[in-house]
């Protein structure tokens, strides 16, 4: 299983870019999260990071769109398009799923639990040639 990883530049940020949102959620953390985890609710209604070895832990809601400790109000994006990912070697259309350890992966975990394909699109200008971004569809 190869993971999807947020770029350095996200991970120095501590954040993604929001390239589209269609719906998008503040929640609580009742943990620390890390930018670009795929998040679940927990039993009191605040995320955690989700997981893909059963099915409730892969029951996710969307991606932390910031890394927060617990406590924080964190952003997650259930459906729109999130820049920020390290998609190389990634073909657009590839579809990715919630990683065993948390995170993104572009094979499946031991539950299978999709969470996004990988888009063309631009997050800063419009070019000739699109660039690669997560579309979260949740």
């Amino acid at each position: 299983m190869a993971a999807i990883t947020p770029t350095t530049a996200a991970t120095a940020d501590h954040k993604l870019n929001i390239v589209e949102s269609i719906e998008q959620h503040t929640l609580v953390a009742a943990a620390a999260i890390t930018a670009g985890d795929p998040v679940r609710l927990d039993s009191a209604g605040k995320v955690i990071k989700g997981l893909g070895t059963t099915a409730p832990n892969a029951n996710v809601i969307g991606i932390a769109i910031r890394t927060v400790v617990a406590g924080e109000a964190v952003t997650v994006l259930s459906k729109g398009k999130v820049d920020g990912y390290d998609l190389s070697g990634r073909a657009f259309g590839d579809t990715l799923y919630v990683a065993d350890a948390g995170g993104a992966a572009d094979t499946v975990g031991t539950v299978t639990k999709a969470i996004g394909r990988v888009f063309p699109g631009t997050a800063n200008v419009l070019a000739d040639t699109p660039q690669k971004i997560f579309h979260v569809e949740l």
